[in-house]
C-alpha cells in the first residue's frame, strides 16, 4: 500500500514539474521580448537626443509629417512594408533585429514590424 502511494506521488510530482517546465519557457521568452524593447527604446532615445542636436526639425521625410499628422494616422496594423514605404516615404535608420525590424522617421516616429514583415505597431512624430 505505502509503495502504491509512494509511486502516485512521485508521478504527481514529475507532472507537476513538467507543466512548470513550459511555463518557465513561456516565461523565459517574455523576458527576451521586454529585453528587445528595452533595446529599441533605447536606441530609439540615443538616436533622438542625436537627432534633436545636429537636426533639430529639419528632418521632414515624404509630406512633412510633424505638420501632416494625417499621413501617420493612416497606418494600419498589419501593413506590409511597400505600404508604409508608399506613405511615409524612406525610413532614416533601420535596426533588423531578431524577430522584429525598426523603422525610424525624423523626430519621435518610429514603426515596429513583426517576424513576417507586417505593421505591428507605431509612434508618430513629436513634433506637429
Amino acid at each position: 500500500m505505502k509503495k502504491g502511494f509512494f509511486i502516485v506521488f512521485l508521478l504527481v510530482c514529475v507532472l507537476n514539474v513538467e507543466s512548470q517546465g513550459g511555463e518557465i519557457q513561456e516565461l523565459e521568452k517574455r523576458i527576451e521580448l521586454l529585453e528587445t524593447r528595452i533595446s529599441v527604446l533605447e536606441k530609439a532615445l540615443e538616436g533622438l537626443l542625436l537627432e534633436s542636436e545636429t537636426e533639430s526639425q529639419t528632418f521632414k521625410p515624404h509630406g512633412e509629417p510633424q505638420k501632416n499628422v494625417s499621413v501617420w494616422r493612416k497606418l494600419n496594423k498589419g501593413m506590409s512594408k511597400h505600404e508604409v514605404t508608399s506613405l511615409l516615404g524612406e525610413a532614416k535608420r533601420i535596426d533588423v533585429l531578431s524577430f522584429s525590424e525598426v523603422w525610424y522617421y525624423g523626430v519621435g516616429g518610429i514603426l515596429w514590424f513583426d517576424s513576417r514583415g507586417g505593421l505591428d505597431r507605431w509612434s508618430e512624430p513629436m513634433y506637429y
